[in-house]
């Protein structure tokens, strides 16, 4: 089925016309000035289409972090920086890497990391190189970290852009992360022992839709289409605002007619397929007991301990605070929530 613009398509979007809204934060990243940002929100409210989009046809690297870590291997995460660095097709940035450091090479489709031991590259000579690049072609430079927080662990990739906060004029960097608190965790904004500690960070937090904008990109999606409009309201009730959501609704009904209820069902699985790789003591209980409405801490710890053997608070305190900073859980004001509307359909069913 053809759309113009598709906004219904799945996959990490880089075209402009098929990313809706979001001019404000575009804007933003298309003419930052600040050394670093956080890109944050939880999943599936589109930072990596947002990321792909402002940085298409710029200086700039986007560096996809997605299941590299936690503790990742250096050897790991540099084949994500060559990767990246080739996916730009900056043939300038290759030949100016493959002059200045002896440990890469320039062949006909990028460039090539040696891989030895102790590594003859680090990231700090890395960045400090391509800010001689962007100085030479004065332009500044973004690297860009998606899912940034999967680094957390390699302490030396946090140095290094600490090291290029301080030294490289040019070089800007995005930090893009749906596990909010491990990402600040990472990076160690407020931890004296980090080498970020004090440093100035430009939070950039990503929403999402509100009613009226989750209503109309449904709508112009389906018109693109040449669809009228299907079930949009109670869609929206359902899903919320998290566009990933709708997209994935949009584009069920196109392709295989699927109803409302046939959507949730396969998007419920989909994420019963991620709650099942948490690793916990008491994580299942602790979402469980917020989808029947145990919101406070002492209504949650209560749930957890009539349904399990035994309880410790120390672990059991571990588990709901790294709920948080997984973002499968919401604080505010003392009370908990699920803020995904499938996470939560998805945990009544765990």
């Amino acid at each position: 089925m053809t759309c113009s613009p598709n906004y219904f398509s799945l996959g990490v979007k880089s075209d402009r016309k098929e990313l809706y809204d979001r001019e404000e934060e575009l804007s933003l990243l298309e003419n930052t000035t600040h050394p670093i940002i956080t890109l944050t929100g939880i999943r599936r409210l589109g930072k990596s289409s947002l990321l792909a989009t402002a940085l298409k046809g710029r200086n700039a690297l986007l560096v996809d972090l997605r299941g590299t870590g936690p503790n990742p291997s250096p050897f790991l995460l540099l084949d994500r920086f060559q990767d990246a660095i080739n996916s730009s097709g900056l043939k300038s940035l290759w030949l100016h890497l493959s002059r200045q450091i002896s440990s890469i090479t320039l062949g006909p489709f990028g460039v090539s990391f040696a891989k030895t031991r102790p590594l003859s590259i680090s990231f700090a000579s890395l960045f400090d190189t391509i800010n001689e690049h962007a100085e030479n072609a004065g332009v500044d430079f973004v690297i860009a970290l998606d899912e940034a927080q999967e680094a957390r662990g390699y302490k030396t990739l946090v140095d290094a852009i600490a090291h290029s906060y301080d030294y490289n004029r040019k070089v800007r960097f995005v930090l893009a992360g749906s596990q909010t608190g491990l990402l600040n965790d990472f990076l160690g904004i407020q931890d004296p022992a980090s080498s970020l500690f004090g440093r100035y960070v430009y939070e950039l937090p990503l929403k999402r839709f509100s009613k009226k904008e989750s209503l109309e990109f449904l709508q112009k999606g389906f018109e693109a289409c040449g669809k009228k409009p299907i079930n949009i309201e109670e869609t929206v009730e359902k899903l919320d605002g998290i566009v990933g959501w709708l997209v994935y609704y949009g584009y069920m009904c196109l392709n295989q007619e699927a109803n409302l209820a046939q959507v949730v069902d396969s998007a419920v699985n989909l994420e019963l397929e991620e709650l099942s790789k948490l690793r916990g003591k008491y994580y299942r209980l602790i979402l469980k007991a917020v989808t029947v409405g145990a919101n406070s801490w002492s209504e949650i710890y209560r749930y957890v301990k009539a349904n399990s053997v035994t309880l410790s608070d120390a672990s059991f305190n571990e588990a709901l605070t790294r709920l948080v900073k997984y973002s499968l859980l919401e604080k505010k004001d003392d009370t908990y929530a699920i803020p995904d509307p499938i996470t939560a359909e998805a945990a009544r069913r765990f």
